[in-house]
């Protein structure tokens, strides 16, 4: 048996609420590509969410300098403009079947305690 270990970080309340609301709609729906849109913001949030947890907070815990966390921060701020628009291109290419994956993904890793 292989052991598994795994990186969270913490989902401010609405977007887990968005995150829950878009992998139910996906699923319940007649036509998942119709909640595409939402899923996509969704993902976005989530990414960006990620990058200030596993990049900005360490660097801020760290104490390193101003200077240094204003070009990190400048960087991620950067990524996160052009995120949107890889986000939309790439989800949005995909079949229903892919975009169900997607939410069981999400609906895997999105850890309630």
């Amino acid at each position: 048996m292989s052991s598994r270990a795994y990186l969270a970080f913490e989902v401010p309340p609405e977007l887990r609420f968005r995150t829950r609301r878009v992998i139910d709609a996906v699923r319940e729906s007649d036509e998942p590509k119709t909640q595409a849109d939402e899923l996509i913001e969704v993902v976005v949030e989530l990414t960006r969410t990620g990058l200030h947890s596993y990049f900005l907070l360490p660097l801020e815990r760290a104490g390193v300098g101003s200077m240094t966390f204003g070009s990190a921060k400048l960087g991620v701020s950067a990524a996160g403009r052009s995120l949107p628009i890889l986000v939309r291109r790439v989800l949005g290419s995909l079949s229903t079947k892919q975009l169900v994956e997607i939410v069981d993904y999400l609906d895997e890793t999105l850890i309630e305690r």
